[in-house]
């Protein structure tokens, strides 16, 4: 059944195709023959346009369609922006009685299908398809533009049927190529693109070179704005189809538009620069950021509207751009910018070559030679000019660079001239103010200096504590000439008592709180006959507020001390401290008392502050050595990393010195070298104070803490 139907159809397709002949007959038949190079078929061939997109092969090459056909009549049929497909009726004839090779090219690459259907004798039909919208591995030839092979008999007649249909413009032009004049055409189209890639390439990494000399951002914009003509030229030519895009056409086809964007936008951008508008006028600021904002918006729209619309939109935009840009250097020519006549230039070469590109684009001119590569001309020449602009600008700004060198160094021969007479001038002040500086600054020191011995007069003599201690060491180093630190010393019939105290500052502000200090522990101990450490610390509390008159607040000031009570007749030290703590090493043994957390004076009012009172047996220690001392040691800066000494090194640098060396007075001096060493060249920040008292009575004691 099935082959009775096939016969069927052959006997109805045979009287069909005797139908058309007989139509065709007055269709004249391109006589390839031996074609030295190429034959234009456009202009033999037949056209029927279908605005519905709905016609299929079968349909067109019936009877029906064959009296729809009309002669094309020219080298190329361009009818712009259209969603109708094209097709396109041809008849070959081989006059030779030899088989012809012969490759058929659509000479415009920016068609998105193009199908070449062949029917045979019995209503076979054969499809081959070409265009940016099919994937590259399914074309026959290797090539921008869509190809296709063909092989005619000896005296063989074909009919071609062909479909065109684009989102972009449709322009037909098709060639019917010697396989070896194609092969050469394909040789020296590929030479003279590589030669016009080859400019744009070079003047892309020149300009990229001379940005990264001088840093001028107009050299990068010029540089992106090369590379934008390039990548468009690669989507317009059809080399981006070709050798990258291949097989991604839906994204080869929506990069189109956006090409243009791009273009569009580095335009503008070295534009703005080259031309200085920022300079010239806040409107036209204000206008080009206007434009850069809808290139952007054409950059994105790109993607998202049909191809048509984007296409049509982004072309005819960029060309009103062109037309702003050109208005923007005129201005700036009128204003005095002198490489504007270097911008219209180019410019208007490259509004030359886009006006005709796109009135091809839409069928208002022809498609030929100038009208299809004249926006690689005007681009090719477009950067060229720009390229001399800019040198030119480098020798302007050259010029510039020289004039005012010239007159910088004549400013400042004059002022190196007033500078001469006002150091004259200025050496006298400043001689007669440096002696009267130096009067006052010695008055002052002399000042600080009677202080210092006033302050020493008052201080305990050190003499006084080396006699009651078996051996001792006081190592007290003020930050400047007077001190906030002191050490305090007493002495009853049965009872040496000893502080290290630290007065809040240093300097004079400092030594007025030690004489406070030590005239208020004085009075305490030797008026009232207070000896009790604890006890001590309570009253001084009490009399430093009252002398400062701090429960009114009038200051903060108070101090920090650490007081031992040493009892002659028995083997018991007694302490209390404000802060600071008692540190003793018995028999090579360190020991630490904490003092109270809570400072003699202060701002706290009406709080009576009780102070803990250790007692510590040493009945049964051979040698015992305590130390007292303030904070300055630990708070020293220094050492490789700038950094402070700290508790924790100043106690292992303290048990050192107790047991490495015997004498107080070798302790001394290694105390006084590692605070050197430490110090380096930082300033000194705080007054410093260590006391190191070795001890040893006969007595007795019962270990006990009291509070």
């Amino acid at each position: 059944m099935k082959v009775v139907v096939n016969l069927l159809f052959a006997c109805v397709f045979s009287i069909v195709c005797s139908h058309t002949w007989a139509q065709l007959s007055r269709w004249e038949a391109v006589r390839t023959g031996d074609i030295q190079t190429y034959v234009s078929l456009t202009e033999h061939a037949f056209y029927l346009e279908d605005p519905t997109a709905a016609l299929n092969i079968r349909q067109v090459a019936s009877p029906a369609y064959a009296g729809k056909f009309q002669p094309v009549g020219a080298s190329n049929l361009n009818a712009g922006y259209t969603a109708s497909r094209y097709w396109i009726r041809l008849v070959l004839e081989n006059p030779t009685d030899e088989v012809k090779d012969y490759f058929l090219e659509q000479a415009y690459p920016l068609i998105d299908t193009v199908a070449l259907y062949e029917i045979d004798e019995i209503g076979n039909i054969t499809e081959r398809l070409g265009g940016d919208m099919v994937p590259r591995h399914l074309a026959e030839v290797d090539f921008r533009h869509p190809v296709f092979r063909l092989q005619l008999a000896p005296f063989e007649r074909r009919i071609l049927y062909m479909s065109f249909r684009t989102e972009g413009t449709m322009s037909i032009s098709l060639r019917l190529w010697n396989p070896e004049a194609f092969l050469d055409y394909v040789a020296d189209n590929q030479l003279g693109f590589g030669i016009y890639y080859g400019i744009m390439l070079v003047m892309l990494l020149y300009n990229l070179v001379i940005f990264f000399f001088l840093r001028d951002r107009v050299y990068l914009l010029y540089v992106l704005n090369i590379f934008a003509i390039m990548f468009f030229q690669a989507e317009y030519t059809g080399f981006a189809f070709q050798y990258f895009l291949g097989e991604l056409p839906w994204l080869n086809h929506r990069l189109f538009p956006a090409s243009i964007a791009v273009l569009a936008g580095s335009g503008i951008a070295f534009a703005y620069r080259f031309l200085g508008v920022g300079q010239l006028s806040k409107h036209l600021k204000k206008l080009f950021w206007v434009l850069l904002a809808v290139v952007a918006l054409e950059f994105c729209l790109a993607w998202l509207l049909p191809h048509t619309l984007s296409n049509r939109v982004n072309a005819a935009s960029s060309i009103l751009m062109v037309f702003v840009l050109i208005g923007v250097g005129i201005y700036a020519l009128q204003r005095g910018v002198a490489v504007a006549h270097f911008f219209l230039l180019a410019w208007s070469f490259y509004l030359l070559g886009a006006l005709m590109t796109l009135f091809r684009a839409f069928g208002w001119l022809p498609t030929n030679f100038f009208t299809f590569y004249s926006i690689q001309i005007g681009s090719a020449l477009e950067v060229i000019l720009l390229a001399l602009g800019l040198a030119y600008r480098i020798d302007l700004l050259r010029r510039e660079v020289a004039e005012k060198e010239r007159r910088a160094r004549e400013a400042e021969e004059e002022k190196a001239r007033l500078m001469q007479e006002q150091n004259l001038r200025l050496e006298e002040l400043v001689e007669e103010r440096t002696r009267a500086l130096e009067q006052t600054n010695r008055r002052l020191t002399d000042s600080i200096r009677y202080a210092k011995r006033i302050q020493e007069a008052i201080l305990p003599h050190k003499e006084a504590i080396l006699r009651c201690f078996h051996d001792a060491f006081i190592f007290f180093q003020p930050r400047d000439i007077v001190s906030g630190d002191f050490y305090w010393f007493a002495e009853t019939e049965d009872r040496v008592l000893v502080a290290a105290v630290d007065c809040t500052g240093h300097g004079v502000p400092g030594a007025f709180m030690s004489l406070i200090g030590n005239t208020l522990l004085n009075q305490i101990v030797y008026e009232r006959g207070i000896t009790r450490p604890s006890e001590i610390l309570r009253q001084l509390h009490h009399e430093v507020r009252t002398a400062l008159k701090q429960e009114e607040g009038t200051g903060s000031d108070g101090m920090d001390l650490a007081l031992c009570c040493f009892h002659k007749e028995l083997q018991v030290i007694e302490f209390a401290g404000a802060y600071n703590p008692l540190w003793y090493v018995a028999d090579g043994e360190f020991f630490e008392v904490k003092g109270d957390k809570m400072p003699i004076g202060g701002i706290r009012r009406g709080i009576d502050r009780h102070f803990t009172n250790h007692l510590i047996d040493i009945s049964r220690y051979q040698n015992v050595e305590c130390f007292l001392f303030s904070d300055g040691f630990a708070d020293q800066f220094g050492g490789p990393k700038r950094r402070k000494y700290m508790l924790k090194r100043f106690r292992e640098t303290i048990l050192r010195a107790s047991k490495e060396f015997v004498s107080a007075k070798s302790q001394h001096l290694f105390l006084h070298k590692e605070f050197e060493e430490w110090r380096g060249n930082e300033n000194q920040v705080d007054d410093v104070l260590v006391m190191g008292l070795r001890v040893k009575w006969e007595g007795r004691y019962a270990v006990q803490r009291e509070s």
